[in-house]
């Protein structure tokens, strides 16, 4: 990485930890341990809030993190050219668009090498910012990416994917509380003979995997009248 932009980089987050404190009433984080890793890792969370849950899930990271981010985002050259020297990697996504075909290959290259070098990425697996507390259908992006990388390394790279539960007491809302839950990392590696037997059911079974720990992680509410209640 350019040292100019990873002295930048440390400094915006030392930034960014001291707005999160003042934004939230109270932080509470279990399993912080987790995010202190040595090999390449893909960290996910629920997405409830917009811009703040990617800052949220991996300020507590010593790693430094590239960020998947929405294509929409890039259409702006100024700001398109701030994102990418963030780290930010453009995905598209059905809205991004206007009905043509998604070509996310580029994308997922860049993310396989930037793992493949032993680096820590950042993915909301649902795709957008919804403010209910519930999981939606995850996309399968992210195990895509993670068997790519694994799999130019014959699966000897030990990449994990770490889980990270956000919940709020309300997502919208200035000086509200948060609590962060750092699950339990999913071994890649745990999943090649699924890979080597088929590699889109593979690819299904790890989005489920990852999915069914993510939603330990939080209140995943069932239904609109579920998630009122808890309103």
């Amino acid at each position: 990485m350019n040292p100019v932009l990873l002295v930048i980089y440390h400094l915006l987050k030392y930034v960014v930890k001291a707005a999160l404190r003042v934004y939230y009433s109270k932080i509470t984080a279990t399993g912080r341990p987790r995010t202190r890793f040595g090999t390449p890792c893909i960290v996910v969370s629920n997405h409830p809030s917009t811009l703040l849950d990617p800052l949220n899930a991996v300020v507590e990271v010593k790693s430094e993190v590239f960020f998947l981010a929405n294509a929409g985002l890039f259409r702006n050259p100024v700001a398109a050219w701030l994102l990418r020297k963030l780290y930010c990697i453009p995905i598209e996504r059905v809205q991004d668009t206007g009905g043509k075909p998604l070509d996310n290959a580029a994308s997922f290259e860049q993310s396989s090498r930037h793992l493949a070098r032993g680096g820590c990425l950042y993915v909301a697996p649902e795709g957008s910012s919804f403010v209910e507390r519930r999981l939606r259908k995850f996309k399968t992006g992210t195990a895509r990416i993670a068997f790519d990388a694994e799999s130019r390394r014959h699966f000897q790279l030990g990449l994990t994917i770490l889980p990270v539960g956000l919940n709020y007491s309300d997502p919208t809302q200035f000086r509200s509380e948060l609590l962060k839950v750092y699950g339990e990392p999913i071994r890649v590696a745990n999943f090649q003979k699924n890979w080597e037997e088929d590699q889109i059911e593979a690819v299904r079974t790890l989005t489920e995997q990852i999915e069914e720990q993510l939603s330990a992680l939080i209140i995943d509410t069932e239904n609109d009248a579920e998630d009122q209640l808890l309103r």
